[in-house]
């Protein structure tokens, strides 16, 4: 789960942060809301309409022409239950090849990989005394990278895991300019093609933090901060790896936001934030985030999914659901699953459009 508190007040707060939010629960799963009017220009500043995949080894069924025009949740159908966890928040979902690697939250924490109709296995456990998060692919490492985050008193790593599975190892990090030398909170993570990380730290562990951060992580370990106000939340690329979107679920002023930031092509550095849209305050506890191969961008909310226009101009609805949403992915083999991972277990619901794997 994305927005935590200190283990011990993790189901009394957490939940009840939700469950009081939501106005959906316990309801029968609706087809999607078709909002907004006229369709959307082909991208943001920085995001294109081209197909192919972010920082993904396998982007077979991806590569055609995509319309941007097009709504990519028009006429689909309500979303299912992939799996249960018996209650237990999952997050982090990332395709790679055959199956979708998720991870449960809490002191039993455990990266698990489920390859639909089969039941999820165990890859590794958590950290001892942490919980697993965020996850991506680093395509430069042929492994995967996770946000484990300290279940009391805040701090955390980066923990590499391979492919094949076997044992995580935290990755080192030599902290250049940063204000601080560890982790508040790491929370979610995306990684470039060259093997640059983006990470935000929301700080939820420590009630101590003064600043939330998006760290960059460069391939050699050297971490740059940029210092934002608010609590940053789901991080991802566009098509071209030239923006980077991030969801705040409290920003400063105002109600939940996705900011957008241009990505230098030499370094990753990040330039200054742009808001991208607006979400809602009926669809508030703005977490993970997603992005189709036509720049469409996904965040999940507390009912469901918003789904924005890749323009940020307007949505173009909104995927709903019985379950309390925390974080999206795409994946399958031909790329038009989107899993989400709630508070309970998994759910997923094929769309009109591939999404990219990062």
């Amino acid at each position: 789960m994305k927005r935590i508190l200190p283990f011990s007040l993790v189901v009394c707060g957490s939940i009840l942060a939700y469950a009081c939010s939501s106005s959906d629960s316990g309801t029968t799963p609706t087809t999607p809301t078709a909002e907004g009017g006229s369709s959307g220009s082909s991208g943001t500043s920085g995001t294109s309409g081209t197909s192919g995949t972010s920082g993904t080894p396998d982007d077979s069924g991806t590569d055609a022409p995509v319309n941007p025009s097009a709504n990519p949740i028009e006429g689909i159908g309500a979303p299912v239950e992939v799996t249960s966890q018996s209650g237990i928040f999952t997050d982090g979902p990332i395709w790679l090849k055959d199956g979708l690697y998720f991870s449960t939250y809490g002191a039993t924490s455990t990266f698990l990989k489920l390859t639909p109709p089969n039941s999820p296995t165990s890859v590794r456990p958590a950290s001892a005394g942490t919980t697993l998060q965020g996850s991506s692919y680093d395509p430069k490492a042929a492994g995967f990278v996770s946000c484990e985050a300290n279940l009391a008193g805040g701090g955390g790593a980066i923990i590499r895991t391979p492919a094949a599975g076997g044992a995580g190892t935290p990755v080192t990090l030599n902290y250049v300019d940063a204000g601080a030398s560890v982790f508040n909170s790491p929370n979610d993570i995306v990684v470039r093609t060259d093997g640059t990380m983006f990470v935000t730290d929301p700080g939820y562990q420590d009630p101590n933090t003064v600043n939330n951060h998006i760290w960059r992580i460069r391939p050699n370990g050297d971490v740059f901060e940029t210092v934002t106000e608010g609590r940053p939340n789901g991080v991802a690329l566009s098509p071209d790896q030239k923006t980077l979107y991030v969801s705040f679920t409290s920003p400063a002023a105002g109600l939940p936001v996705i900011n957008k930031y241009t990505v230098a092509v030499a370094d990753g550095a990040l330039g200054p934030a742009v808001k991208f849209a607006d979400v809602g305050p009926n669809d508030s506890l703005a977490d993970g985030v997603a992005v189709d191969t036509a720049g469409n961008v996904y965040v999940a909310v507390k009912n469901g999914v918003d789904v924005f226009k890749a323009d940020g101009s307007a949505k173009w609805g909104h995927i709903t659901t019985t379950k309390l949403v925390n974080n999206v992915g795409f994946g399958g083999v031909d790329g038009k699953t989107l899993y989400m991972t709630s508070d309970t277990g998994l759910l997923q619901v094929t769309l009109k459009v591939a999404g990219l794997t990062q």
